[in-house]
């Protein structure tokens, strides 16, 4: 019955862990009432600089590429690592070439990418 909770699918997939593990993660660092999302971007580099990691904005080399939606990120690879993709109202995460997620064949326009690295 839970909704909103893409911040924590993308934070799981990210670090591998489950989805009672990341909700866990996320609750530490930002209040999740039941049902409500959360905006990873006012609480993710703390929660990065927690797993050694950093986010790396590639949004401009993206779009030099012609990437312009979700549908479009998956045809321009191959591509290696794991991106955060934020477009409007919510976030994936594109790991190793693949979209995990519900809007994998979508149109919605791509505002955002930061790849995740290691420190």
């Amino acid at each position: 019955g839970d909704k909103n909770f893409c911040t924590v699918i993308a934070w799981a997939i990210i670090n591998d862990l489950s989805f009672d593990e990341a909700q866990l993660e996320v609750g530490a660092w930002a209040y999740r009432p039941f049902r409500k999302g959360v905006h990873l971007r006012d609480y993710l580099d703390k929660m990065l600089r927690f797993k050694d990691k950093r986010a790396v904005d590639v949004t401009v080399a993206f779009r030099n590429r012609g990437i312009k939606t979700i549908r479009t990120l998956k045809q321009n690879g191959p591509w290696s690592g794991t991106y955060l993709v934020f477009v409007r109202g919510h976030v994936l995460v594109f790991k190793n070439g693949e979209v995990d997620d519900w809007s994998k064949d979508g149109m919605r326009r791509v505002n955002q990418v930061l790849k995740i690295v290691e420190d």
